[in-house]
This record gives structure tokens, sequence and C-alpha cells, in this order.
């Protein structure tokens, strides 16, 4: 679905997607997503209006972020779905329903990062970054393991032009 004139875009709103996390027995209504519907906008943030502010910035990453984890979460249940298609006790309207919030999900996400500006950003997890002197010993190690390699290539390929080179002596 495209951005028109029938859905209210803007800092702060985006389309949402749980209508198809319901049938999953999936997030309770009122948590993150307060609204039911698709095309229903978020409400506008508490904070700063501003579009350039730094606490803007974190809400629309962290939203972003939430959405990828939902997005996975439905991935996973439409694999899931699709795997055990031939199992009596899946019904393909579930997993066609599932393959379809994902779709809905997707389109809500790439609107998001549209709207918000972090498209051009990786959405990296949230976790703990790697410490500057794990960085340094990593590359250290990678460019030794490197210089080894050209030291090994440039010894053999010496000793196969001294072997090239004392060939049959050439009669004169």
């Amino acid at each position: 679905m495209l951005p028109s004139a029938q859905m209210p875009y803007g800092i702060g709103n985006a389309a949402l997607f749980n209508q198809g996390l319901q049938m999953q027995g999936g997030y309770p209504q009122g948590q993150f997503y307060p609204q039911q519907y698709m095309g229903q906008p978020f409400p506008e943030p508490q904070g700063p209006t501003d579009p350039n502010s730094p606490v803007l910035f974190k809400q629309n990453v962290h939203l972003a972020q939430e959405m990828l984890a939902r997005i996975s979460e439905s991935a996973r249940s439409a694999l899931i779905g699709i795997e055990n298609a031939y199992h009596p006790h899946t019904s393909p309207a579930q997993t066609a329903a599932f393959v379809n919030s994902l779709k809905q999900q997707i389109q809500s996400l790439m609107t998001l990062l549209r709207q918000s500006g972090i498209g051009a950003l990786p959405v990296l997890p949230s976790g703990v970054p790697v410490s500057e002197e794990q960085l340094l010993a990593d590359t250290t190690k990678a460019i030794q393991a490197l210089y080894e390699r050209h030291n090994k290539i440039h010894d053999s390929t010496g000793i196969v032009a001294s072997l090239l080179g004392a060939g049959e002596p050439s009669r004169r």
C-alpha cells in the first residue's frame, strides 16, 4: 500500500499493522502500538516536534527496531506455517493470514523508514558494541594472517623461479 491522501502521515506517524498480530495471539492492545487497524496514525510525539531533534530520531529508531522484531516473529510464523503445510493440524487460512500480515508489516516499516528519514541508515540490533581494543586486536590478527600468507606466496614463487632457472644447461 503506497502513501496516499487517505493515509495521514507526518512526523511521528506511520501506518499500523496490528491486524495480523491479533490472530497470532501476539501483542496485547495498548502496549506499544495503541491503534488497532491499518491506516490509523500514531499519536503525535509528546516531546519536541522538531523533525531534526535527537529525541524524535531516537524514538523513530526505537520504533523501527520494534517493527523489525515483530516482522521477524511474523516471518518465523509464516515460515513454520509453510513448512508444516501438509500436516493435519495446519490451517492454510492461518498461514495465508500470517503471510498477509507480514506483507503489511513490511510495507509499514518501509513507510516509517521513508517518512522518518532513518531509511538511509542501517538499523542495527541493540546490543553491546565491540570495544575499540577488541576491534584493534581483530584487525591486527587479520593483518598478520594476510602478511604471513603474502610471505608464503612470495617464498613459493622464489622457489619455483629458482627451479625453472636451474633447468637443463643449454648446449652450444
